[in-house]
């Protein structure tokens, strides 16, 4: 299904480049030291006035930062500008799991389901406004309202799409 709305984004991309603008789409890699990746797939327009984006990023057994810490899952992003207004909204899901034998005090692996549910993010020449869903271990937070420390988490997993 990704593909189809690639290709659609893409073919929208064409056209709207035809009026003074550029398309492009772009296809990352990383691997991680213990056979972990992120794939990243993303397509979109860029206009003097207007620009647009999709992409979709994959972990599969992937760790940012150490051995014991990794990811599985997919999210999608989708980036609207039309003049000063960018709309950023993602949803998918994320399994974060810490199989550090000392994280926990019983040696047993820790795992976090994030949801993101329509999570958008609006800003403007003026504000940035945060909207939608997280749903954290079946537990369904408004994005708004998140405490700080897990606005900050979700402010790093989102730092993945700019690579």
């Amino acid at each position: 299904m990704f593909k189809k709305t690639l290709l659609a984004l893409a073919l929208g991309a064409v056209s709207m480049a035809a009026s003074a603008g550029l398309s492009y789409e772009r296809n990352t890699t990383i691997r991680d030291d213990w056979n972990g990746r992120a794939v990243i797939e993303s397509a979109g327009a860029l206009g003097p006035e207007a620009g647009n984006r999709i992409a979709e990023a994959s972990f599969t057994n992937f760790h940012p930062r150490d051995e014991h810490r990794f990811a599985d899952g997919s999210i999608t992003q989708e980036v609207a500008r039309d003049g000063e207004l960018v709309t950023v909204t993602y949803d998918g899901q994320l399994v974060l799991s810490n199989n550090d034998q000392g994280s926990n005090g019983n040696g047993n692996s820790q795992q976090i389901t994030v949801a993101f549910v329509d999570l958008k993010v609006v800003r403007s020449d003026e504000s940035v406004n945060l909207s939608g869903s997280l749903v954290i271990n079946g537990q369904t937070i408004d994005a708004a309202t998140a405490p700080g420390p897990m606005r900050a988490v979700l402010l790093g997993l989102m730092r993945f799409f700019r690579i």
